[in-house]
């Protein structure tokens, strides 16, 4: 399945990966914690003021099981790559 993201979707992700590494999918309490990790106005790596993925957990594309969503980490090393950068290589964590 061929995923577009946004560059606030990418933001999302990378500073997701900075904290979390890659797991392949993610429980709603981890985004939650995440979140709450976040202080107020926070940007990501490409400077997007951080917000809650709902464009993660409101899609049934993205859903695996009941609160429980797939991370599309191919899509971000696509977007990385159609802007020139580098993917970032980091270890893959299961959540």
């Amino acid at each position: 399945m061929k995923i577009n993201l946004t560059a606030r979707q990418a933001n999302f992700l990378g500073a997701f990966e900075a904290s979390y590494g890659r797991p392949s999918t993610v429980d709603r309490a981890t985004l939650l914690a995440f979140k709450t990790s976040w202080s107020l106005g926070q940007q990501g790596p490409l400077g997007f003021t951080l917000r809650y993925p709902a464009w993660l957990t409101n899609s049934g594309t993205f859903t695996s099981k009941r609160a429980n969503y797939t991370l599309p980490w191919d899509a971000y090393d696509e977007w990385l790559s159609s802007k020139g950068a580098a993917p970032i290589q980091v270890a893959n964590i299961e959540a």
